[in-house]
């Protein structure tokens, strides 16, 4: 089963990070980027994000990097959830880009 974090409101868009049980404390910075990045590229493009929520699912094994669908993005668990005090630099920025890269299939 899994666990999913309290949603954030985005200008009004409901975003959740949906993680294997015990792993909720990992999510902060992956909410923190994905609200960053979904009001971006909304103001970016002067489009409002086109769907009713944004669930970013970790899975704990995935071929891909992750796999975009409108309202729901799947990631590879360790390029989402993350340890801010503990990550590395380069950590950090991996889970940025890739967060970045998969909302932005979104417009």
């Amino acid at each position: 089963p899994m666990e999913t974090t309290g949603p954030v409101d985005v200008d009004g868009v409901p975003l959740r990070i949906v993680h294997r049980p015990g792993q909720g404390e990992l999510a902060e910075f992956a909410l923190e980027v994905g609200a960053y990045a979904l009001r971006f590229f909304a103001d970016y493009y002067g489009i409002a994000y086109p769907g009713d929520k944004v669930d970013m699912v970790a899975v704990p094994d995935f071929a891909f990097g992750a796999m975009e669908n409108l309202g729901c993005v799947v990631y590879r668990e360790t390029l989402l959830l993350v340890d801010p005090e503990s990550a590395t630099q380069a950590e950090l920025l991996a889970v940025v880009d890739v967060i970045a890269h998969e909302l932005a299939h979104m417009w």
